[in-house]
């Protein structure tokens, strides 16, 4: 072989592993490009699409805190209620072997502004898909902050808001706020706390607030929720002091699914209060 003929052959060879280690990076990094934009879609919108394209039912059944078909339909009835109010992420790590990857991104804006989400996700026969929430460090001060926002824009009040917070804080440890809200029990958080800050002439307004909060989920007709908040709002103050007794639990829900039912008379005859207020 001569000297020309070898250096050309070791030219097209060093050209082969080029294209190669190319085409390797290219695919890695469509891979990323694809993770990260599943995991954008996931964290950042909050639509119908997002339940059955971007996030399995595994991952339904851990944050809806359902099983199956259960936590894909409630995930679909939620859909659209943009409660974490997000505006970007940024991204710290990213690791791909294969068909799963494992990527960690901090939430910028909103109830989880600073917190950080790990997540692994699976690529699936339809495509990439966030399979489970692996790890949350909550960003505590940002979250009590966007918390206490949100309860005086929905009239709760300052003085509520104040102790609701103050409160939540000593009695309920960061870490137990990440496991609920991984778990897909962040709704039960709190409850007795607010109520506790509640207590007097505040009682009322609280629940009320509550209440507004709960059937605005359920995506009835405004004039049916104007038609439950006139109706409850018109009760003796007896029905509201019963919030603080467990024991008149039943009660309270018969005449809330009365008034339900009155106003919204479609429902089945046992709709039940899937919104307890508080």
């Amino acid at each position: 072989m001569s000297g020309h003929t070898a250096l050309c052959l070791f030219g097209l060879a060093a050209v082969a592993v080029s294209l190669i280690a190319y085409a390797n990076r290219s695919e890695a990094d469509s891979k990323a490009l694809a993770v990260t934009r599943v995991v954008r879609l996931s964290l950042l919108t909050n639509t119908p699409r997002v339940c059955t394209t971007y996030e399995t039912v595994a991952l339904l059944e851990q944050v809806e805190g359902e099983v199956g078909a259960q936590a894909v339909r409630k995930c679909l009835h939620e859909a659209g209620q943009d409660d974490s109010g997000a505006k970007d992420l940024r991204f710290y790590d990213l690791s791909i072997s294969g068909d799963r990857a494992v990527v960690t991104a901090e939430m910028i804006g909103g109830f989880y502004a600073g917190s950080r989400f790990t997540l692994e996700v699976l690529r699936t026969a339809t495509g990439w898909k966030v399979d489970h929430v692996l790890d949350l460090k909550l960003n505590r001060d940002g979250f009590d902050r966007a918390m206490r926002a949100a309860v005086i824009r929905d009239g709760a009040g300052r003085d509520f808001a104040d102790c609701y917070v103050r409160t939540l804080r000593q009695q309920v440890s960061t870490h137990e706020l990440e496991l609920a809200v991984m778990q897909g029990r962040g709704q039960e958080v709190g409850r007795s706390e607010a109520l506790g800050c509640a207590r007097g002439h505040q009682l009322k307004q609280v629940i009320l607030w509550g209440l507004r909060r709960g059937i605005a989920r359920q995506h009835w007709p405004a004039s049916v929720n104007r038609c439950i908040m006139r109706r409850v709002r018109g009760l003796d103050q007896s029905f509201f002091r019963g919030f603080l007794d467990p024991e008149s639990r039943d009660r309270r829900t018969e005449i809330l699914g009365r008034i339900i039912l009155y106003c919204n008379p479609n429902l089945p005859n046992n709709p039940g209060t899937p919104w307890s207020p508080v």
